[in-house]
Formats: structure tokens, C-alpha cells, sequence
């Protein structure tokens, strides 16, 4: 059957998803980090793309943070 549609939410709801400023968020997408779409004349953002941008971005556990850290430290 049918493929479910793809979620498009507006600037502010993908700043407020990632947790930066609209302003952010518009040069991050100007700059081609975070990807974005023109419907008319608006922007509209893909919540599977958001989130593979927080997937590629995200910081590792503490645990392992704690644990480069030291290496570095030896």
C-alpha cells in the first residue's frame, strides 16, 4: 500500500527539535549542514532528515568521552 507521507515542520519547530535559535538554524541550512526545503515561498524542514543530522552530530556517552579524555590526559 501506500508509503506513509513525509513530516514537514516549520523553522521554529525544527530549531525548538535540534534546540538552537531560528537565526541558527536558517544559516545552518543557508551553509548546506542542516537540509531544507522550499514549499512556495516557505522553508519547511524533514523530521528524518532532522534527525539524521542529530544521529551524525551527536556526542558520544560521558563514559566515553571520560575515557578519550584520559588517554589524551596520559
Amino acid at each position: 500500500p501506500n508509503a506513509p507521507s513525509e513530516h514537514f515542520i516549520t523553522p521554529k519547530q525544527a530549531a525548538e527539535f535540534l534546540t538552537i535559535a531560528v537565526s541558527t538554524l536558517r544559516d545552518y541550512s543557508q551553509r548546506g549542514i542542516i537540509p531544507s526545503h522550499r514549499l512556495c515561498k516557505h522553508r519547511r524542514y524533514k523530521m528524518s532528515e532532522l534527525e539524521a543530522v542529530m544521529e551524525r552530530n551527536r556526542i558520544e556517552t560521558f563514559d566515553n568521552q571520560a575515557s578519550a579524555l584520559k588517554d589524551l590526559l596520559r
